[in-house]
Formats: C-alpha cells, structure tokens, sequence
C-alpha cells in the first residue's frame, strides 16, 4: 500500500470541490490548482484490501481517540484513517474536518486532506479547503435508529431529518459493496462519502431519509456479516430494506405514501428488489449501476460451473432471487443510472431489465454515461447524476421543499 523508500515521490495537481457542494447551489467555485497530495479512501478494489483500509482506519482512531467508529452514534465526529498510499518522503493523508480533531470528519464537515509528517499532523493549505459556499450551516446531523425486522433481528440506521418539521416523503437508502457500513457522518470511502453528501441534499429538499445498515454490511458481527438464504441464495436481507420502510411508516411527518428508495451497486439491486416486490410500498426509485438477475453471475463465480449437479437448481434459485422474478408486480417508476463501460456489474444488466419493464408497461427513465465505469471516474458525472436522482423523486414524489 505504501510506497517504498526507493520510489521517486510524485507529484499531483487536482481541484477538490465536495460533492456537496455542487448539488445545493447552481455553480461551483473550483478550487486553485496546487500540488496536492490528497489520497482519499475508498480505494480498495477487492474485500481482502477493503478489510486491510478497514483495520488501518479503526487502529488509527484507536490510537487517536480511544476510541472506534462502529457506530460513531455517542460523538460528533467520526474517525478518519490514516491512508497508506504515500505521495512523496514522509507524506500520506488522514482524514479531517475544519475544525475538531485532526484526524477525524463531522456530521457536516467533509473529508479534509492533511499533511503527516515527523512532528505531527497539519491541514494542507486553505487553497485546498472547504469552498466558500460550502453550505455546512445547512446540513443536518443525522440520528441513529435501531428497528427490528421481520425476523426480529435488530437494524440499524441513519436518519437525516428535513430541518423543517413538514409532513412530506420520505426514502431509503441501501449501499452497496455490500460488506460496508454506513455512519452518522461522511464516509471514509470516496464512493459513500459521495452518497452521503447526497442523502443531506436530499433531506434539504424536504425528504426524511433513512440509510440502512442492512445484513451483509460488516462491524455487527460474522452472523449479521453472513446471514443464511442471502444474496442469491433467497437475498433474505432483503427484508431489513423492508423494515426500514415500516419503519418510516411510524414517523409523523412522512407521508406513508410517498415513500421511494435509492442505491448503487449492491444497493442498487436492492432498490429493483423493492419496486419488483413491493410497489405498494415503494413509489418510486433510483437504481445505480445495479444488478437484476444473479443467475447471470454464477458463471463468473465457479470454474466449468455447468459441470455441478446441482447447477439448475442453483440457476433457478438465483433468478428467483433477482429483481426480474418479480417484474410482473414492478409498477412504480424508476430512474436506472449506469456507465456502459462498467466492469463490476455489466451494462446489460440494465439494458435487459429495460427490455422487461417496456414489456410490463413499467415508467422508467434511463441516465446512460458512455465510457464510465461502475465507480463513475468523471466528477461531473457524480453531480449529474445526483441532480437528476433529486429532480426524478421531486417529480414522482413531489417533495415540497426546495434545496436551502
């Protein structure tokens, strides 16, 4: 991960703008170009590294603070880590906010790069900073909610409450991976601490949002980790998505009614799972780069798979685990966002489902980027895709705010 000592130190010039701060105002201020040396997290392309950032982020806060960020629900900020990608001599990065402690972000302040060196930590020049616009005072500080599921398993969630106390929709949303964990806070990884600067959008437009830690995602344990009858083998956690939703029901000011559901990757499959299963429940949706038929993957996951015995028995219990055994009930609307060069879920993954939907007479709409990826290399494509997320709900669930 680190570079060694016999490595030439290099060199980077980027412009850092949050996320954020593109979707709550109509032009963004770019940020001067410098040498930076910015690493975020989130770089980790398989589980083994995902773990290995993982261990490295929560021995960081260990050292630091005392404490780990499992939940981060007693404090108001959430431990960074120390990335081991170094950039140049005695150089890496650790993530920060504006203000508290140096290796650590807020509910409302964003991943900060800082400068290690020999005598400590310091923020890397303002030039490098939060925007001006950046609307912290506008964000909300989500809460943590615990709900059980059907099988009476406990969940845990985040809560972004609208600051106006308004009766009005509400969503959920599902991450991917889906070995990962959301927090009360920006995410250490590139991907959710994107996701989580559009759930604040969101709930400044006038939406509760609940994000849900749901069975699959990791620091609850190696049975929540590995729950049986999961994935494509019965998606059981599936029926935490569900709970959140009944969860939602209970709050006064949503409207039960007007209740959607967003994700990506892993997320994005369960976001499919719920229009197709639950459209009394789910109004509508925006399904990121997601998968709709596992039994597609089988062949990508086992050498000379047709070889099994029990292959058609595995083949069937994977497409009846998947969004399209369940389209003849799809009839809320979707957004289906997706590269076409994605290499982790393929593009026909949606292209086919479109097909199906057409079939059903299902609204949908298609946001289609050429040459992206499934992580969506291009800043301007994460803003994009975001506004567009926000103008379909507005349009199908009619939130009645506007963003602050």
């Amino acid at each position: 991960m680190g570079a060694s000592s016999s490595e030439k130190p290099v060199t980077a010039r980027r412009i850092v703008v949050p996320i954020a701060a593109c979707l709550f105002v109509t032009g963004c201020a770019t940020v001067p170009t410098g040498p930076s040396v910015l690493v975020l997290p989130g770089t980790a392309k398989n589980f083994e590294q995902f773990q290995a950032d993982d261990a490295v982020c929560r021995q960081w806060a260990l050292q630091q603070t005392g404490t780990t960020p499992n939940e981060a629900g007693a404090t108001s900020t959430v431990t960074g880590a120390a990335v081991g990608t170094a950039v140049g001599a005695g150089l890496g990065a650790a993530i920060g906010a504006a203000a508290g402690s140096p290796a650590a972000r807020t509910a409302t302040s964003p991943a900060m790069p800082y400068r290690i060196t020999s005598s400590g930590r310091e923020l890397i020049p303002k030039a490098f900073g939060i925007p001006a616009e950046f609307p912290q005072a506008q964000l909300v500080t989500p809460r943590q909610v615990v709900f059980k599921s059907e099988d009476g398993h406990e969940i845990h969630g985040q809560l972004f409450a609208p600051k106006k106390n308004e009766r009005g929709p509400a969503l959920i949303f599902t991450h991917g991976g889906p070995v990962r964990q959301m927090m009360l806070g920006f995410h250490y990884m590139q991907y959710y601490h994107n996701a989580y600067a559009q759930n604040q959008y969101l709930a400044s437009k006038g939406y509760t949002v609940l994000s849900v830690n749901y069975r699959l995602g990791i620091m609850y344990g190696r049975a929540f980790r590995e729950p049986p009858n999961s994935v494509w083998r019965g998606a059981s956690e599936y029926q935490d998505v569900v709970a959140g939703a009944k969860f939602l029901q209970t709050i006064d000011n949503v409207d039960p009614q007007r209740i959607g559901l967003w994700g990506g990757s892993y997320g994005g499959f369960l976001t499919a799972m719920g229009l197709a299963r639950n459209s009394d429940i789910f109004k509508a949706g925006v399904d990121f780069h997601g998968v709709h038929d596992w039994a597609d993957f089988l062949p990508m996951w086992a050498e000379n798979p047709d070889n099994a015995p029990d292959v058609k028995e595995a083949r069937a219990l994977a497409f009846k685990s998947s969004p399209v055994a369940s389209v003849a009930t799809w009839r809320s609307p979707v957004l289906l966002i997706h590269g076409d060069d994605d290499r982790n879920v393929p593009f026909q993954q949606t292209t086919d489902l479109v097909e199906k939907l057409r079939t059903q007479n299902v609204a949908f709409e298609e946001l289609i980027m050429p040459d992206e990826i499934h992580d969506l290399l291009r800043w301007s494509d994460w803003v994009r895709a975001y506004r567009a997320t926000g103008d379909f709900f507005d349009r199908k669930l009619a939130a009645s705010a506007k963003p602050q």
